[in-house]
């Protein structure tokens, strides 16, 4: 099973709460549940090893539970007696016959002093524990102005009247035009080009 499937199971498991993926903090968090201001952090890996333990104790500055998900090792108890050492809770995904069902093998600590976590409507978009599906701020920002481009009858725009009607990660128009710029230039940004002052929707994407 490969760990996007793996962690859409885990994610079935916190269906009553807002759940996140691919969150950025100490590295990228693969999944974080939210229910009345309660933070779960979730690392999913296909088997329970010393690099996905790091990763949880990490997670625990930024949430009140961290747990780490995996498929149920054959025989780990000396991991788990880490995890409940660190305080880290362990879900496991199991099968019975033909089901599946995810069970609570170690039970994590509440942490009560944690950084708050921003999150952002597209952090809900990316897939768990994908890299090339993940969502990013900057390709959130690209995509916010390609609709804000494809919106205008002329398909064109001033950087500053574009970058200014949209939701961006930038901490500047500045910062955000030369950025995009750079971007275009590099081929990174495909969706529109700079053409005599103005963004410009390329035809393919209109």
């Amino acid at each position: 099973m490969k760990e996007t499937e793996l962690a859409q199971h885990f994610i079935n498991f916190f269906s009553d709460h807002d759940v996140y993926k691919e969150v950025p903090y100490a590295g990228i968090i693969d999944i974080v549940a939210v229910k009345a201001n309660i933070v779960t952090a979730i690392e999913v890996k296909c088997s329970l090893n010393f690099d996905v333990i790091e990763q949880a104790v990490k997670n625990i500055g930024c949430s009140n539970y961290s747990y780490i998900a995996v498929p149920l090792p054959k025989s780990k108890s000396f991991a788990y007696h880490i995890c409940k050492n660190m305080g880290i809770g362990v879900l496991c995904l199991t099968t019975n016959g033909r089901s599946l069902r995810v069970v609570e093998v170690v039970k994590p600590k509440f942490n009560r002093k944690m950084r708050r976590l921003k999150f952002e409507a597209w952090m809900k978009e990316s897939v768990a524990g994908s890299q090339n599906e993940r969502m990013t701020a900057f390709k959130n920002t690209v995509r916010e102005l390609k609709t804000y481009l494809e919106r205008r009858p002329d398909k064109r725009a001033l950087p500053k009247d574009a970058i200014n009607g949209i939701a961006h990660h930038y901490g500047s128009v500045t910062s955000a035009r030369t950025s995009l710029l750079t971007m275009i230039d590099r081929g990174v940004i495909t969706d529109f080009r700079f053409e005599d002052g103005f963004l410009v929707l390329n035809q393919q994407s209109a």
